[in-house]
């Protein structure tokens, strides 16, 4: 996929034949965001089109779309389409690419192709697959966002835990250590001085493991 820096449509996709490192055809997007349609829009990426020597173009209008039309269209022999249709239509159409590089077809055979292929994204069984795979996207974009948050809350407790654990395992080890290194009756017997603080500090050390 190369980013163009050059008038001709933003992105230019080469479809690549993987068993031969070939280059199958090509796929040529345009992005829009306008707040009004204009036609030069199709016909100046149909000109592109051809002089990229592109099998398809594509506009992708995240703005308003051809009077009449939703989410996608056909103008000047480019197919024109609403952001979240983009991704299942480059899928299709790299496949039909790829099909047409495979079987060789003619080029009159691969215009007939394309034809067909337009009839049917405009199309209400094609509307009806979008609309049903933007649904279930949208399910799993909000079943993944409910698993985070459950996972944050989990992972909130989980370190509330852990810090209360530290804060009880400290104050063990102080009480502990005290409570040894306290002199019996205010003073230690001859030469237990050693003996005890030796004893408070395995205590305190055992304690902290």
């Amino acid at each position: 996929m190369q980013r163009r820096g050059v008038a001709g449509g933003d992105v230019l996709i080469e479809v690549v034949h993987q068993p031969t490192g070939e280059v199958a055809g090509k796929l040529l997007l345009d992005m829009k965001n306008h707040a009004r349609w204009s036609s030069k829009f199709t016909s100046k990426l149909a000109a592109d089109k051809t002089a990229a020597d592109a099998d398809f173009a594509l506009l992708v209008s995240s703005g308003t779309m051809p009077a009449g039309e939703q989410q996608i269209c056909i103008r000047d022999g480019v197919i024109v389409c609403a952001t979240e249709r983009v991704g299942a239509l480059v899928t299709l159409l790299r496949k039909i690419v790829l099909d047409n590089f495979v079987l060789k077809l003619s080029v009159e055979r691969r215009d007939a192709k394309a034809e067909r292929l337009f009839d049917f994204v405009v199309g209400p069984a094609c509307t009806d697959l979008f609309d049903r795979l933007a649904k279930l996207t949208r399910d799993l974009e909000a079943l993944a966002a409910a698993e985070e948050k459950a996972h944050r809350t989990t992972w909130d407790r989980r370190s509330g835990i852990v810090q209360g654990i530290m804060a009880v395992h400290d104050q063990f080890v102080q009480t502990v250590a005290s409570l040894i290194a306290e002199p019996d009756d205010g003073e230690n017997a001859p030469g237990a001085d050693g003996e005890v603080a030796d004893e408070a500090v395995v205590v305190a050390e055992a304690a902290s493991i």
